[in-house]
């Protein structure tokens, strides 16, 4: 946690270590046989956690340290700011992103105060906007707790001012537009039942359609054709399942 973030510090709900690095890895991996394609020679590739999140980190908030010596502190100013976050509504939360000169212009219009944006010199140029972060993200938040959050989404989305409901895990399950995309559904599990599944991400314009082509596994429900891919005969895979090693 960087000392301008302030708070105490706590971890992302979320495996994201363990995802990022599962990326990065796919990464590395294309790389390599591109090479591979390009010289005929393989290769390892090793892709350490520490240093990839390392990376993704200081990627972001090197900032002054970036030089030597250092032209200022570390972090990344307008991404650490207390009022960078979802903005409560009358009735929930908001995400919106009021970045460049258009949005800023569009959003101070929408609540009745345009001038600010010639008149304002917080409201200058981009390095004087990322200077007052803060007070104009504070300033942001006191007037989207002025109305609903639809409101607000019809408003800013025809400024053209990129926003979002914020979700919690239960309201991203009823989603209208994850059921009309086929990112989650409902299958049925050759042993558990009845299952919601989530989807494939992403699609492509020249390939087939990708879906979830199979459940999840059974515990050993695969034990014989690993073992089998590994080198193990049909004898020593039936002595390793009588021994208890692994599951029929």
């Amino acid at each position: 946690m960087s000392k301008a973030s302030g708070g105490e510090p706590r971890y992302v709900p979320l495996t994201l270590a363990d995802r990022t690095v599962g990326l990065m890895a796919c990464n590395a991996i294309l790389a390599a046989v591109v090479s591979r394609h390009q010289t005929g020679v393989g290769q390892s590739v090793e892709i350490p956690m520490f240093e990839t999140l390392t990376q993704y980190v200081l990627g972001e908030h090197m900032s002054g340290a970036s030089y030597d010596p250092p032209l200022g502190p570390t972090g990344y100013a307008r991404l650490l700011v207390k009022e960078r976050r979802p903005y409560r509504t009358l009735d929930g939360y908001l995400c919106v992103l009021i970045y460049t000169d258009r949005h800023w212009q569009k959003f101070l219009k929408l609540i009745g105060q345009a001038e600010l944006f010639t008149e304002d010199p917080r409201f200058a140029n981009i390095g004087a906007r990322s200077m007052h972060i803060n007070d104009l993200y504070a300033m942001v938040a006191q007037a989207i707790l002025t109305d609903t959050s639809q409101s607000w989404m019809a408003r800013l989305n025809e400024a053209d001012i990129p926003c979002m409901l914020m979700h919690d895990v239960d309201s991203l399950l009823k989603d209208p537009h994850l059921w009309t995309v086929g990112m989650l559904q409902y299958v049925e599990h050759p042993s558990e039942g009845r299952m919601l599944e989530i989807g494939v991400p992403f699609s492509f314009s020249g390939s087939p359609g990708l879906s979830v082509q199979k459940p999840a596994p059974r515990l050993g429900q695969h034990s014989e054709q690993v073992l089998s891919e590994a080198g193990f005969d049909s004898k020593a895979i039936e002595a390793l399942q009588m021994s208890g090693a692994t599951n029929r």
